[in-house]
């Protein structure tokens, strides 16, 4: 009794919300290689004759290259400058944990030891804001750690010691890492991501809206962490 004091506290954050916004991408009719009427002339990238009725035959779209045409949702408005109306979730999530002991030894010597973990989680769409499906998950877990001694040596003399611990962690990706090979799946050749890098291609086409998880959206894991020692010798005189 009276030497004793402690606390502990818990803050929790769970937000979910969809952000709309809307894109332009590719019409239905674009995506299969058909763009008359579009006022562009297509043109056969190796005899650079133009197709007729400005139509890429079917024979002539790849694989590959309808895979990354289908990253594409179909259009759902008539907008002729935004086409695609959508919704994705966006939420952010947190367990926030702090605790604290003090313990007076003596009238004269004291102790005290406070952690707080902090574990974030962010979830936002990838390369285009209307687009679900492609999104960038971020896990964070951060740990701080002190622990103190404070000792009246005499009147005149007090020494204090502190010691910290810190350590940051996160890691960023896909809702797909570990998940879909996209790169096996579209049939794409030579490239081999690791796992943790599994992602939708990010798709980008002139004048219109991306496709896929964002390029800007770096697919990293990072650690940072020190320990910090402080003694503080106080003499009146």
């Amino acid at each position: 009794r009276n030497k004793t004091f402690w606390l502990v506290s818990y803050e929790g954050i769970r937000q979910n919300n969809a952000v709309n916004s809307t894109a332009l991408i590719p019409t239905p009719q674009e995506r299969a290689g058909n763009f008359n009427g579009t006022g562009t002339t297509i043109v056969n990238p190796i005899t650079k004759v133009p197709f007729a009725n400005d139509t890429i035959p079917a024979s002539q779209i790849t694989p590959i290259g309808q895979a990354l045409a289908n990253l594409f949702p179909a259009t759902n408005s008539t907008n002729p400058a935004a086409n695609y109306y959508g919704a994705p979730l966006q939420s952010f999530d947190n367990d926030l944990i702090t605790g604290r002991v003090d313990q007076q030894i003596t009238t004269n010597d004291s102790l005290f030891g406070r952690f707080t973990i902090n574990q974030p989680v962010t979830v936002s769409p990838g390369a285009n804001a209307a687009l679900s499906g492609y999104n960038q998950i971020q896990h964070d877990w951060n740990l701080q750690l002190v622990a103190g001694n404070t000792v009246i040596l005499s009147p005149h003399i007090v020494n204090e010691t502190n010691i910290g611990f810190v350590r940051f962690d996160r890691n960023r990706g896909s809702q797909d890492a570990d998940k879909v090979n996209w790169v096996q799946q579209l049939g794409i050749q030579g490239f081999d991501p690791p796992a943790y890098a599994w992602a939708a291609p990010q798709v980008l086409l002139t004048g219109l809206n991306g496709a896929g998880y964002g390029s800007g959206n770096a697919v990293f894991s990072w650690l940072s962490q020190s320990i910090q020692i402080v003694d503080n010798l106080s003499i009146e005189h």
